[in-house]
């Protein structure tokens, strides 16, 4: 890994830095916004629980169902919680004794390889961030989320990118490494 990870009393989760995205402004441009970039507590049951509802709020988006169900089987000891881990993009700053789903922004499911590589098998935005067809009150999250994971990772490697989603991991820097499989890959050179 190539950053330490920081423990921010404030937050149940472990705050791990500060990013910025754009958002919205009441004139109707958007501007640089700071948020939080975080891990999940795996043995947290407030986080795992707002990881929940998330998924219940942004019903029907699969992937955040199944970012919730492994934060539930990291909480129960059933995934490995030494390789496997969760991470957040939140709006929430400072000061929260507890994690807001509602202010949860992107989630991200990996897998460690071994200490400069990962899997990652989920992605999620939040679902009205990524409609192009709406007014979009931030911009930029997925990839941010996926700059804040390479800057902690050599090598992250992507097994299912499907239909449109291919695109954004192609703009931002990943690699087809098999076309039937829908394996994309990102190395640091």
């Amino acid at each position: 890994m190539k950053i330490q990870t920081n423990t921010n009393t404030d937050f149940k989760a472990k705050f791990i830095k500060s990013i910025q995205i754009q958002k919205l402004n009441n004139k109707k441009l958007y501007q640089p916004e700071q948020v939080s970039f975080i891990e999940i507590e795996p043995d947290n049951f407030e986080d795992v629980w707002a990881l929940s509802q998330a998924a219940k709020n942004w019903f029907p988006e699969d992937y955040a169902s199944n970012i919730a169900y492994n934060a539930t089987l990291l909480f129960n000891k059933t995934l490995d919680c030494t390789k496997n881990k969760i991470y957040a993009i939140t709006s929430q700053k400072d000061r929260f004794q507890t994690l807001d789903e509602f202010q949860l922004l992107a989630l991200a499911d990996i897998e460690n390889i071994d200490n400069d590589s990962i899997v990652l098998n989920h992605l999620q935005v939040k679902p009205n961030s990524t409609n192009r067809y709406i007014e979009r009150k931030y911009k930029y999250i997925g990839t941010k989320m996926l700059d804040a994971l390479k800057n902690m990772y050599n090598n992250i490697t992507l097994t299912s990118a499907r239909g449109s989603v291919k695109n954004f991991y192609i703009k931002n820097g990943f690699i087809c490494i098999d076309k039937e499989k829908n394996k994309f890959i990102w190395q640091n050179r």
